[in-house]
């Protein structure tokens, strides 16, 4: 996912980038330009990836239905979350599009993602570079991190897991009802209703169910079965690229 991205000219070679590592799924939150005869250009015969790409007006909308999004960042301070290397991370990153739809986000070019977008995901990637020039480009970024996933499920066996993770949309529904009982006892020094009571957001991503035939009446919807298929391709397809211009 590329998000809010100001130039024309990354989309398409960030669609390059994709394409020769065999990704496909493009998403774009907001981009200034798009299409634009000089993303087409850059893309230099990854036009079908570009014909496909989804434009999204928000974060949210590009989310639904994913339940692991992963952040590239520069910050390694001040993030709440875990933050590796793209080699490190690519293993997690396969392990969960073995049954799930992932997302990987990158920021504008100028200065990247903001807290709020940072506060979307579970897990940060920070590429290692020269402390004094760190200044990476945003298709040069797609493409590191896309070559170091590939490279990664060449070797890679999932593991099937026993947990439905719970998508964006279902966590960012449940935070009204997690901070009720946080602002009463933080800030008023209450004692926090016990209707209230709710785990934290953290928890919620990784335990927000078991497969629906173990728990019928938790998974009704039909829309959130659990499909699992150890094939790569499945799991290149869970992928997506979001790019935020």
């Amino acid at each position: 996912m590329l998000s809010h991205t100001t130039h024309p000219g990354n989309i398409g070679a960030a669609a390059r980038a994709m394409k020769t590592m065999g990704l496909q799924h493009l998403y774009l939150i907001n981009p200034r330009y798009f299409p634009d005869p000089q993303a087409s250009a850059m893309a230099a015969g990854a036009d079908d990836v570009l014909q496909n790409a989804v434009v999204c007006s928000t974060i949210d909308e590009a989310l639904q239905g994913v339940v692991f999004t992963v952040a590239m960042t520069a910050r390694l301070r001040d993030i709440s979350i875990a933050v590796k290397t793209p080699r490190e991370a690519m293993p997690e990153v396969l392990q969960q599009a073995a049954t799930q739809p992932v997302a990987l986000l990158f920021g504008t070019e100028m200065s990247g993602l903001t807290n709020e977008e940072m506060g979307k995901a579970q897990l940060g990637v920070n590429i290692p570079s020269n402390p004094e020039f760190s200044s990476l480009n945003i298709a040069a970024a797609v493409q590191v991190v896309a070559y170091e996933l590939a490279v990664a499920a060449q070797s890679f066996t999932p593991a099937i897991s026993q947990i439905e993770p719970a998508t964006h949309e279902r966590i960012e529904a449940y935070m009204p009802i997690w901070k009720r009982p946080c602002l009463r006892s933080v800030f008023y020094h209450a004692e926090p209703d016990p209707a209230d009571a709710a785990p934290a957001p953290s928890v919620l991503a990784h335990a927000s169910g078991r497969r629906g035939d173990q728990h019928p009446a938790r998974h009704a919807d039909s829309n959130n079965r659990v499909q699992c298929s150890p094939e790569k391709d499945v799991m290149r397809k869970n992928i997506r690229m979001f790019k935020k211009s």
